[in-house]
């Protein structure tokens, strides 16, 4: 199944770079229903676009901010996914950034973009998901997603350190320790950075 070639290039619609932030505490991830724009009624991360000459690091902070009041205390950039809408004629690249340490909780602070913010666990995620999710938990699966570590990379290189029987290198090549994609969906492809 391919792209339908009247998307393939659409005159003032070029990809944009979305960024999700994965916020975790306790096994679950908080998630808000959208309202408003594209993926209206889907749940998804907060975020957004990423705005000329802002690093990945602080888009996400400022989007969570914005909508949300957390402040990320650190993150964790991660896998991306590759994701042509073609219904709606959207096509959107989005960097996944992991936070697990943040200052508040979480409330509404743009109620006509979303409905309100909710934890789930990983195992009981609401649907539908936001396509980009989507992608992520299907390439991944949603078991390894919490692998994937929501954590510090020197914290988890001492972690391999202390636990080298569990974990081994494929090569000296620091993308080794990555985790590989499962099968892929049609029109949607994801990567680890």
């Amino acid at each position: 199944m391919g792209i339908d070639p009247k998307f393939l290039r659409k005159e003032g619609h070029p990809p944009r770079v979305g960024i999700s932030s994965m916020v975790l505490k306790e096994g679950k991830i908080l998630l808000g229903r959208r309202k408003g724009s594209h993926g209206a009624g889907a749940w998804s991360t907060p975020g957004g676009h990423l705005e000329y000459g802002e690093s990945v690091e602080a888009c996400a902070e400022r989007e969570l901010l914005e909508e949300t009041s957390l402040r990320a205390l650190s993150l964790v950039i991660g896998p991306y996914t590759n994701d042509v809408i073609a219904p709606d004629g959207k096509h959107y690249i989005t960097l996944f950034v992991f936070i697990t340490h943040f200052e508040g909780s979480p409330i509404c602070c743009e109620p006509e973009k979303c409905e309100g913010w909710s934890w789930f666990t990983l195992d009981a995620l609401p649907s539908p998901l936001l396509t980009p999710l989507t992608t992520l938990i299907e390439e991944f699966g949603v078991d390894r997603l919490d692998a994937m570590s929501w954590e510090n990379p020197l914290d988890r290189k001492k972690r391999q350190q202390t636990k080298s029987s569990q974990v081994k290198p494929r090569s000296s090549d620091p993308s080794s320790y990555l985790i590989q994609p499962q099968a892929k969906r049609a029109g949607s492809t994801s990567k680890e950075l």
